[in-house]
């Protein structure tokens, strides 16, 4: 059978046969036929057409499926035979649907849904890092906690991050920064729950406090903090590590009597463990 009726046999599958006699036709009746056909165990959509045919007493048999003829043949019937009509018809009829393979009459498993889109994962993090610069030998504490979401291989985050840097000898005394600043950030996902290593970028805003002691005046500065931050994250279940670059796009100076002074470093480096719940 060639693949095209296959097509259509699949595609309107599961419907009852239709029977059209002539109304010159000799025999039989359409109901008998129909009734043939349905205890014969027809129930393909076919169409079944019974005329006279150009010999004397002859019926012309033509069954189709969607315009396509999978039966056409004559049939030499006496008068005597009309009662034998639907029956014949129907074995005929009925032979020809077992030289069919029996799949293409049965209907096509539905398709199956389209998967819903992954739905946003959320967890809870606090992490506990440091920072360092070339320049600047004093290590720079972090605190942080926040929230952040996964969804297939993107990955969000945000959080408040505290930062604290011990006194620095600046000229006659000693200078401290410490801020507070939001950061977030995305990422692009590369593994799985068990071990995933995750390029990421954050941009973190806030504001840091500088202070003064020992000198014979001291002063109190509240300065802007604006940084980019990039680099890696590696993560499990419940731990994580991160090595970020972070740049300042707001340098802070500071200034001392006797014309001493520090400026924040052109980039740090951050180390950061923290725990997901």
């Amino acid at each position: 059978m060639s693949p095209a009726l296959a097509g259509l046999l699949v595609a309107l599958s599961c419907a009852a046969p239709r029977v059209e006699v002539a109304d010159d036709a000799a025999c039989p009746d359409p109901a008998a036929l129909s009734r043939a056909l349905t205890e014969a165990g027809v129930d393909a959509p076919l169409l079944v057409q019974l005329t006279p045919a150009a010999a004397p007493g002859a019926l012309d048999l033509r069954v189709t499926v969607a315009d396509v003829v999978i039966i056409q043949r004559t049939l030499a019937v006496a008068p005597a035979d009309c009662p034998h009509v639907p029956r014949l018809v129907a074995g005929i009829v009925r032979r020809r649907l077992d030289e069919l393979p029996r799949e293409t009459w049965d209907p096509p498993p539905p398709r199956p849904p389209p998967p819903p889109p992954p739905a946003w994962r959320w967890s809870g993090a606090a992490a506990l890092g440091a920072s360092l610069a070339p320049a600047d030998p004093s290590p720079r504490w972090l605190l942080a906690a926040g929230l952040s979401a996964r969804r297939a291989r993107l990955a969000l985050d945000a959080r408040l991050a505290a930062h604290l840097r011990p006194a620095i000898a600046l000229g006659a005394g000693d200078a401290t920064l410490s801020g507070l600043a939001l950061e977030a950030g995305a990422g692009l996902t590369l593994g799985d729950d068990a071990l995933a290593l995750t390029p990421l970028a954050r941009l973190a805003a806030g504001a840091q406090l500088a202070w003064g002691s020992g000198y014979p005046t001291d002063a109190t500065a509240l300065l802007p903090v604006l940084d980019a931050l990039a680099g890696l994250r590696l993560s499990t279940r419940a731990l994580f590590a991160e090595l970020l670059a972070r740049v300042p796009l707001a340098r802070a100076r500071l200034l001392a009597p006797a014309d001493a002074a520090a400026t924040e470093p052109p980039a740090r480096f951050e180390l950061t463990l923290g725990l997901t719940f």
